[in-house]
């Protein structure tokens, strides 16, 4: 059995200050009961201003397999820099 999730999700970084992002906060949950299951999770992000991400799964099948994939888009990391005050 294979049980997959995909997105890709584009948040507001906050304005030119860095000021008002969305914080983005994801929980990701698993749990592999048959033989030879596979779970798995691949994500895009741009965008939040912080993002946390904490992904689990429970292995319980025999030979169960979990995956976890996840990248930043180079658009979040180009985002101004706030100047000093």
């Amino acid at each position: 059995m294979r049980r997959s999730y995909s997105t890709v999700q584009n948040w507001w970084p906050g304005d030119e200050d860095g000021k008002g992002g969305i914080y983005n906060s994801q929980t990701k949950r698993g749990d592999c009961r048959v033989p030879d299951p596979r779970s798995s999770w691949t994500q895009v992000e741009t965008g939040s201003a912080v993002t946390w991400k904490y992904p689990s799964c429970v292995l319980r099948g025999d030979d169960s397999v979990g995956e976890f994939y996840s990248t930043l888009s180079p658009m979040a990391a180009s985002r101004p820099t706030p100047a000093p005050r």
